[in-house]
């Protein structure tokens, strides 16, 4: 059934795409924030947990992009 539906892929595939989205959001927020641009929040930037988010988006697409080419 698996096989049918590609499950096997699509979890490879959703764990890449959170990744991805987990490194360009945090990405994108320390790049506005170090050029200057204030949070649409008006909330100060807690860098702490951009760059913990951002290892993890780092880690989940490795781990995806691994899974999918195993």
């Amino acid at each position: 059934m698996s096989d049918l539906l590609g499950l096997d892929n699509l979890v490879a595939e959703m764990t890449l795409g959170i990744g991805l989205a987990l490194m360009v959001g945090n990405g994108w927020a320390l790049w506005r924030n170090n050029r200057g641009a204030a949070s649409p929040t008006g909330a100060p930037l807690r860098t702490g947990r951009v760059y913990f988010l951002l290892g993890v988006g780092i880690l989940m697409a490795v781990a995806g992009l691994a899974s999918l080419f195993n």
